[in-house]
């Protein structure tokens, strides 16, 4: 059987909707990570609690501990627990590149590419955005 005409643009559209409705913005973290889930486990829980409508985790360590590992697998175990979800990676490494991440947020969250010329206005839209939206946000 060959799909043609309005047929291939009701499956197309049919396609794009349930790519939407996956969501697949997985990190890629390493596998075979020796004691990851005991240490995320504490975490994962505390967010599936129910917290305050502003909550915030900080995880500390030296270099090279395995935090930023540790933030992925969390994230990717938790983000489905929340309406939005943006994880902005190596920002200290980006030096004058605040407007491209506010940028960034504000298309995560919000599923649209907001336009921004300035961060007073990113921040203002990011605000706008978040304020309204239970989410998970890693940076």
């Amino acid at each position: 059987m060959v799909v043609s005409g309005s047929e291939t643009a009701f499956i197309a559209d049919i396609v794009q909707r349930v790519y939407s409705e996956l969501d697949l913005k997985l990190l890629s973290t390493p596998t075979g990570l020796t004691g990851i889930e005991t240490r995320a486990e504490g975490i994962s829980s505390w967010l599936r609690s129910e917290q305050p409508d502003h909550s915030v985790v900080a995880i500390c360590g030296m270099g090279g501990s395995g935090k930023t590992t540790l933030a992925k697998y969390i994230y990717n175990l938790n983000k489905q627990n929340f309406e939005c979800s943006s994880f902005l990676e190596g920002i200290e490494n980006q030096p004058g590149e605040l407007l491209g991440l506010q940028k960034q947020l504000l298309r995560d969250v919000s599923g649209n590419n907001i336009m921004i010329s300035n961060l007073s206005e990113g921040a203002f839209q990011i605000e706008k955005v978040v304020e309204k939206k239970k989410g998970a946000y890693c940076y």
